[in-house]
């Protein structure tokens, strides 16, 4: 370490100190009354004056006003000796600042001279701040908080250390835990200044935190909007995303609110976004038509009205009121970007508007089968420049509203599952013409599909054919080219400015276009309009994985059925600014669907596509085509750098020759010299194009002697753009011979392929455990949320897993859920308090200690097992179904009242309603619980197994507790460096109108207090297939686990962990906990 960076850390530390003894005197509220001033305070009159403003009664204005008082008085004393109370050598910080100065190990006497004027000049700032302060600012010692705070940067720190130590188990040990947290905090700046980033093996772990409600990262305050479009007839503002107030929300972040406003008789252009919207008429009437594939449905809209949009359905809306506002409240859940929403309009202005302009202008001809002059209508400059939001006459109000012109709503009813394996060719082809053939499968023909929320594609376009433009409105579709050559062209908001012109704001498109050849990987986000284009010589064949599928559509914007040709005339006339005859001769002359014959290319992309037939092999193509990059772009003044660039481009194929004989493919350098793309300059290159993957790496999550876990990192370490399929992760699982792995549950979705070894796996669900023996080349999946064990049965075979994860809570972060397997932290029980196990489990402290005590056996996740309790886990399947629940028939609605409760008893009621009863709520996945919890009773532990559920207090007051890996070292190392899950505790109190996000998997219980019931209604989000398991009363899925398990996990015998698991009968709710210490609520 530098001395530099030396005296920079003991400076900070020496500030830090007095902020620990300052804050330690004064506290916030009642905090110095309680813990008094810090044990270094000499023994002097003014030292005693200001303990005695400590210990006195009162709120901390008396107290400030007292201390101001003793430093009144001690500056009259410095008066009369001579010298002025604000000299440095008779103040005691100043003197301290200097003694620390002389201990700096190894620094010259220059550096100790900078030290003490570092000091000086924090004395100087000190005393002008007194001076000047009066006691609108405190005085005194609370200036140095203050000016500590300002210059150092520690306000955070101090207040996040505060919070951390609030909930310290008695009064005194809160002292020690705040300056513990300043000094560990201090220590970490420290190391980031003078370069040092090596973690400490071991972190301290401090007592459990009480998180209050101001600094929760889990409690919602005030939110803000901002404009997203603006004209003189209308606007939309949306709020800020949710994970404004932590990242933790990554996952719910797709959520959005919003405000759209129309003023009268005005006409909002058609448009779709990425995102489902759920809308309330909160004032006027109007009317809004949606166009669905081959549908066209309108409906008048009126105050009090609440309506759905699926993502990727077009919309366009007319205000039909003469005087007064339309004003719609939204919901949105966006299905691409988490809370990115992009809109795509086809037009509603000036060219770029339109997202038909991204695409060239041969492409448009060749999909609407016209000439250009036809085409220039559909992207030139358009007659009316009035935005998104366009002033209508009065006979166009009349022609766009009127009664329903439909009543179903676009909602498909999902089928029924099939069963066993499918090919793709089993079923005709989704659509076949002489350009190309289309085949689909999807979860209805393979049920394993819904489980990963992934369909299938396979797209086969004839040699100078195209697919599209189409766009899919749900999912994310990952393209994989298995044969051919080719290129693609999509229309991209997310790469282009969003415009303003005359103070209006509009979206923009860009187009993302690029090469494609046999292994290109391409991600096409929701809702992007793309074209598929096959070069001239060979067929292109197009491996597509739709991730986020369920209930994904793919819809064509040009040719037979597609979108524009069920707009009414009026729309079209005011979007496009032409008469529609004119336009429905150009959206009606393409007679094909999907496959069209693509436009005829000029200029280099012929030449690259000529050279193509040249060669003898795919390889040989490349590198001829790399060597004609060298003519082409090196200059006449470079024509030495001509033969080192054929040089490379030749190195680079006979290096790939080598990688692909070795069949190791990871291993690829620099592939610059063969850039792809075809010289349009607003062309995206493949080696700054975020829609191509390379490399991934893996990272240890677990590990001891007895076994690993190790995860890929995300997706979205290439781009943020893809935070929406960040949920997928890939991992590998290694568990050592006669090796027992304690049950555990993951916010995950897995599945599964063994790769080695054998052994038995065993699935706990509410009222089933299932057991099945695996072996090399099984594959088998664990439902998120579902707890599982695993034992390693074979005496000398390592069992190794390779894993596929699909996230449900925080994008791509996998969170692991442990009821033991070593010391207490490793158990998330041990993040509850006491009382609250005592009252869950119905026993006294000394069972409740059997749970979350520290436990016998140290051997964390990982176990040795006996031959004896191999034999008991193991031996033949004890089950043969999966927990794949079949989805049930819907209905359209329901009351929350309808269904007799889920739960009753004395202690509190549990309405529930899902998409079963109101199939709405499958379209923006979400469910609802309404809780009634009696006076004095609490609900749960229990934990939800998908959805992350925002919890909304409408009556009463009360106060939650949840444990929390998120705020947890979770990789800390044992004394063994062994690595285990940690869990703290976050709690808050509940009143009228606190808001509460719940991750999944996180175990939480609900109070309420003493002296009313507590009163909550709760948003699923995420829900699809949910379900919430409890984890202490009857039911609780302890109760379901093998002699084995128990013993293995708890270190006790099975027997006596049962009486403790068993002994509450009851179901949900319990009697709650008798606080102590505090008043009830």
């Amino acid at each position: 370490m530098e001395v530099k960076g030396k005296i920079c850390f003991v400076f900070m530390l020496f500030v830090a100190i007095l902020l620990v003894s300052a804050t330690l005197s004064l506290g916030s509220g009642e905090l110095g009354s309680k813990y008094g001033p810090s044990s270094t305070e000499p023994g002097s009159d003014y030292y005693a004056c200001k303990l005695k403003c400590v210990k006195m009664s009162g709120g901390v204005d008396e107290k400030l006003k007292c201390r101001n008082e003793c430093e009144e008085k001690q500056m009259q004393k410095e008066r009369e000796k001579g010298s002025g109370f604000g000299s440095g050598e008779t103040d005691p910080d100043y003197r301290g600042c200097k003694a620390e100065c002389e201990k700096i190990p190894g620094a010259v006497e220059s550096e100790r001279l900078r030290c003490k004027k570092g000091c000086e000049d924090y004395h100087d700032e000190k005393q002008k701040r007194e001076r000047g302060g009066g006691q609108g600012r405190g005085g005194g010692g609370q200036y140095d908080i203050v000016f500590a705070e300002e210059t150092q940067g520690l306000r955070k720190m101090v207040g996040e250390c505060h919070q951390s130590c609030q909930g310290s188990q008695g009064e005194q040990q809160h002292p020690q835990c705040f300056q513990s947290c300043i000094q560990k905090r201090l220590q970490e700046q420290g190391r980031r200044q003078t370069g040092d980033t090596r973690r400490p093996e071991t972190t301290p772990r401090t007592d459990k935190p009480y998180r209050q409600q101001s600094n929760n990262p889990y409690v919602f305050e005030d939110h803000h909007f901002t404009a997203r479009l603006e004209t003189e007839h209308g606007n939309l503002r949306v709020l800020q995303k949710f994970t404004d107030r932590s990242e933790l929300f990554n996952g719910i972040e797709k959520y959005r609110a919003a405000f759209l406003e129309a003023e009268p008789q005005t006409f909002v252009v058609p448009n779709h976004w990425d995102a489902d919207v759920l809308a309330f008429v909160a004032n006027g009437q109007g009317t809004i038509t949606l166009i669905e594939g081959d549908s066209r449905q309108s409906h008048n809209i009126k105050r009090g009205d609440l309506f759905h949009v699926p993502a990727g359905i077009t919309a366009y809306l007319i205000n039909t009121d003469n005087n007064e506002r339309l004003v719609l409240a939204k919901i949105l859940h966006s299905v691409s970007v988490p809370g990115d929403l992009q809109l795509f309009s086809v037009g509603g202005g000036d060219a770029e508007s339109s997202y038909y302009n991204a695409f060239s202008i041969e492409v448009l001809e060749a999909a609407f089968g016209v000439d250009r002059e036809s085409a220039h209508k559909m992207v030139g400059q358009q007659k009316l420049q009035q935005g998104m939001f366009k002033k209508v006459t009065e006979e166009q109000v009349r022609s766009l509203s009127g009664d329903d012109k439909s009543r179903g709503w676009p909602f498909g009813d999902r089928k029924g599952k099939g069963r066993g394996t499918h090919s793709i060719y089993k079923n005709e082809p989704s659509v076949a013409n002489e350009n190309g053939i289309l085949h689909e499968v999807d979860s209805k023909d393979f049920p394993d599909l819904r489980d990963i929320n992934v369909a299938f594609s396979l797209f086969n376009i004839t040699q100078g054919s195209m697919a599209g433009p189409f766009y899919n409105t749900k999912a994310t579709m990952v393209l994989m080219v298995s044969n051919g050559g080719g290129r693609f062209e999509m229309a991209c908001p997310h790469l282009a400015e969003q415009g303003t012109r005359g103070g209006q704001i509009n979206p923009r498109y860009e187009q993302v276009s690029s090469e494609l050849r046999r292994g290109t990987v391409v991600v096409i986000p929701a809702g992007h309009p793309v074209v598929i284009e096959a070069s001239n010589e060979q067929n292109l064949e197009v491996i597509g994985f739709g991730l986020n599928s369920d209930e994904n559509e793919w819809f064509p914007l040009t040719g037979r059925d597609n979108i524009l040709s069920q707009w009414e005339d009026e729309a079209l006339e005011l979007t496009f600014g032409f008469p529609a005859s004119e336009l429905q001769s150009v959206i009606q002359k393409q007679n094909k669907k999907l496959f069209f014959k693509a436009p005829e290319r000029s200029g280099p992309t012929l030449l690259i596509s000529a050279t193509i037939t040249l060669g003898s092999s795919e390889s040989n193509q490349e590198m001829m085509i790399c060597k004609m990059k060298c003519e082409q772009t090196i200059g006449i003044d470079q024509e030495d750098e001509k033969p080192r660039c054929i040089k490379s481009c030749e190195k680079y194929h006979k290096e790939k020759g080598k990688w692909e004989r070795e069949g190791d493919r990871g291993q690829r350098g620099d592939t610059s010299g063969s850039e792809r793309g075809w010289g349009n300059d607003r062309q995206q290159r493949y080696s700054d194009n975020p829609y191509v993957f390379e490399d991934q790496h893996f990272t240890a999550r677990l590990e001891t002697e007895q076994g690993n876990v190790r995860v890929l990192q995300k997706f979205s370490d290439r781009s943020e753009l893809f935070n929406g399929i960040e949920k997928y992760r890939a991992s590998f699982l290694e568990a050592e011979p006669q090796t027992f792995i304690v049950p555990n549950y993951r916010d995950a979705e897995a599945l599964i392929f063994v790769a080695n070894g054998q052994g038995t796996i065993t699935l706990i669900e509410r009222d089933s455990r299932q057991s099945h023996n695996i072996k090399r080349g099984d594959l088998f999946h664990v439902p998120a949320g579902i707890t599982v064990y695993l034992t390693n049965t074979d005496n000398n075979e390592r069992l190794v897993l390779a894993n596929i994860l699909h996230s449900v809570s925080v994008p791509g972060d996998l969170q692991i859920f442990s009821v033991g397997g070593g010391d207490p932290e490793s158990s998330f029980f041990n993040a509850f308090s006491h009382e609250v196990i005592e009252a869950a489990f119905n026993v006294d402290r000394e069972s409740a200690q059997k749970l979350i005590g520290q436990q016998k056996q140290q051997q964390d996740i990982f176990k040795k097992a006996t031959k004896e309790q191999i034999r008991s886990l193991a031996g033949e399947d004890k089950g043969r179904l999966w927990p794949f629940g079949d989805r049930k028939e819907t209905s359209r609605h329901t009351s929350i009242y309808k269904n007799k409760p889920s739960v009753a008893n004395e202690n509190g009621i549990l309405h529930e309603v899902d998409s079963k009863d109101f199939p709405d709520l499958q379209d923006i996945n979400v469910a609802v619980s309404f809780f009634n919890i009696t006076r004095g009773s609490m609900a749960g532990p229990f934990y939800n197994t998908k959805a992350t559920q925002v919890l909304m207090i409408l009556n009463g007051v009360g106060r939650f507790e949840m444990a929390c890996p998120h705020l947890s070292e979770q990789t800390t190392r044992t004394h063994t460096g062994e690595i285990n899950p940690r869990y703290e505790q976050v709690s808050s109190e509940l009143r009228h109108g606190t808001v509460v996000v719940i991750p999944v998997g996180h175990p939480v219980v609900i109070e309420a207090s003493g002296e009313q019931n507590l009163e909550v209604i709760g948003f699923g989000l995420n829900s699809d297939e949910n379900e919430w398991f409890p984890l202490a009363g009857r039911e609780n899925v302890l109760s379901r686990w093998e002699d084995e398990a128990l013993e293995l996990t708890f270190g006790f015998p099975a027997q006596e962990v049962k009486r403790v698991i068993q002994k509450q009968n009851q179901k949900l709710f319990f009697k709650g906990p008798a606080r102590r210490g505090r008043a009830s609520g």
